[in-house]
């Protein structure tokens, strides 16, 4: 009873010998898996191999076959010359048909353009019959098409009415009445006064739209135009205006002055003789105008000067100051001979700026001059200007100021001769007497 029973097996130990038998089986599996994903991969990579070189290849061959087609089209080309002439003919024939349909084409597209033109002025004429008719009643057929124009046309300017006459003048130096630069001057056709530019933000555009009036002349261009709104205004009720800024003489005009006797009549209905017109004083430049006024009738003078092409092109020094006087002074004398003025006197202003600055101040409109001193700088003057030299004809100065002295030479008979020695001595021309000019 007292002996120990048998010891029984642990049960940890039966079932520790059973997984590693298992191990062992998975691990074959696992490398044999492995194996066969290698071969896999290694015939995916040769068919790849395989794939891209049959792609090169025949990329290669249809090169070749490329170049062999070129080759032969150019042997082709080599060896039939008459092909392309054959060709270039067909080629020029057919230019030559297009040619004659694009003419065609034209003349029909004009054609078809007049037509339209023609069946819009009837549709505009039937939408405005009722105000064409009563225009037409009373100013004839011309009124009719006045209202076809389009829109911003220099007849349908709304404010060219506003433009005063009375009021403009050109005398006075262009410059701007705020600026006071001479750059691109613009001239208020309502007020009269001088403005710069014309676009936003300048003095003429500020003063349109402060009082309203948009009728402006550049001073150089002899152009109009309507701001704010910055068209072009060319109307032939304006030539007038730009006569007075700028009058132009013709050679038969000039020849004529002198025959007529007619007085013209300026805008207030006062009339005047052209010539004859009164010189303003503007405080003490009477003496000037005594001086302008003679020099004016001087018929040779005068005819040069009422042509601004006879002086116009006269190259001096960059920067010198007497270029401006025969500007000036032609100014001057087209304006004082001018027959469609609008005022019958004018104003001897920019002359006057001009000879203080040739003068460097010595003739001034503030204090009283010589008349005579002031007579004989502007001659002399103008005859530099004109590149005069001291040859008689140099310039149309010295043709007509410069004198002409006659020299008469004569050898003296010897008193003691007799009458027969005084007769042979008379018939020699020393005795008889030399006439010489210069």
């Amino acid at each position: 009873k007292s002996a120990s029973p048998p010891a029984k097996k642990p049960k940890d130990e039966s079932n520790d010998i059973k997984p590693s038998k298992k191990s062992k089986d998975d691990e074959k599996d696992g490398a044999s898996k492995t194996e066969s994903r290698r071969s896999t991969k290694a015939k995916e990579k040769r068919d790849d191999d395989k794939k891209k070189s049959k792609s090169d290849k025949d990329k290669e061959k249809e090169r070749e076959k490329d170049k062999r087609s070129r080759k032969e089209r150019s042997r082709s080309r080599s060896r039939s010359p008459d092909t392309k002439r054959r060709k270039s003919d067909k080629e020029k024939g057919k230019g030559k048909d297009r040619k004659k349909d694009s003419h065609s084409d034209r003349k029909e597209k004009s054609k078809r353009e007049k037509e339209q033109a023609d069946d819009d002025e009837k549709r505009n004429g039937d939408l405005e019959e009722g105000e064409a008719k009563e225009e037409a009643e009373e100013n004839g057929p011309s009124s009719s098409v006045r209202n076809v124009e389009p829109a911003h046309d220099s007849r349908a300017c709304p404010y060219l009415d506003t433009i005063d006459r009375k009021v403009l003048d050109f005398d006075f130096e262009k410059l701007c009445s705020v600026s006071l630069s001479h750059l691109n001057v613009y001239a208020c056709m309502v007020c009269g006064k001088y403005f710069q530019g014309r676009g936003t933000n300048t003095h003429a555009y500020t003063h349109s739209l402060d009082t309203d009036h948009r009728v402006f002349l550049n001073l150089h261009t002899l152009k109009f135009y309507c701001l704010p709104d910055n068209y072009e205004v060319d109307d032939p009720s304006l030539e007038d205006i730009k006569y007075v800024l700028k009058p132009t003489y013709t050679k038969e005009l000039i020849a004529s002055l002198d025959r007529q006797h007619r007085m013209a009549r300026a805008y207030d209905d006062l009339t005047y003789f052209p010539g004859v017109v009164g010189l303003n004083n503007i405080k003490a430049n009477d003496y000037t105008n005594v001086v302008l006024h003679a020099l004016s009738h001087v018929t040779p003078l005068r005819d040069y000067f009422l042509r601004e092409e006879n002086y116009e092109n006269i190259k001096r020094p960059p920067g010198d100051k007497l270029s401006l006087l025969p500007k000036r002074f032609g100014e001057l004398i087209r304006k004082l001979w001018n027959p469609k003025a609008f005022r019958t006197h004018v104003s001897p202003h920019e002359m006057l700026q001009a000879t203080v600055l040739c003068s460097n101040k010595k003739f001034q409109f503030i204090k009283q001059g010589d008349a005579a001193e002031f007579m004989s700088f502007l001659l002399n003057t103008l005859h530099i200007a004109l590149n005069g030299t001291q040859k008689s004809s140099s310039s149309i100065i010295y043709r007509i100021f410069r004198g002409r002295m006659r020299q008469y030479s004569r050898r003296v008979i010897p008193a003691e001769a007799t009458e027969e020695q005084r007769q042979q001595l008379l018939q020699l021309p020393e005795y008889n007497g030399e006439l010489t000019e210069f």
